[in-house]
């Protein structure tokens, strides 16, 4: 029997294993999705989400080159509190070191909803790496 590794459980599956795993993920992602929207006040600032770099729950992060807005509502600005963050996809029992992304909005004379597009460069052990990242926010006056 042909077995593989799991990046999402970090162990091997047979194939019979690999739909049903691929169909958790795909529910998973979907009801996620929609837990990943923020609302805020025009003129301050949220926690949009946490972004880290690992390899079985160790760390490989050794900085941040940062964080780029491509495209969402005018006027947000992002940026990154470094601070250690649970690893929320993958089963760690330990925080681990990473950055928070922080979105910084304009003021508003009435409400703003977009979708924020941002993509996070990390310096690695083992070099330069980059993530895209999304997520829905709704600024109110």
């Amino acid at each position: 029997m042909r077995r593989r590794w799991s990046f999402a459980t970090g162990e091997n599956v047979t194939h019979g294993r690999i739909a049903a795993l691929a169909f958790a993920l795909a529910v998973g992602s979907s009801g996620a999705a929609i837990a990943q929207s923020v609302t805020v006040r025009g003129g301050q600032s949220v926690d949009v989400g946490p972004v880290y770099w690992i390899e079985n729950c160790t760390s490989m992060l050794e900085g941040f080159s940062g964080v780029v807005l491509t495209s969402g509502p005018p006027g947000v600005v992002l940026s990154l509190r470094k601070e250690h963050v649970i690893a929320a996809r993958q089963p760690c029992k330990q925080p681990v070191p990473g950055a928070t992304v922080v979105a910084t909005t304009p003021v508003v004379t009435q409400p703003v909803s977009g979708t924020l597009k941002y993509q996070v460069t990390y310096m690695t052990r083992n070099g330069k790496r980059t993530s895209d990242h999304s997520r829905e926010i709704t600024i109110t006056p």
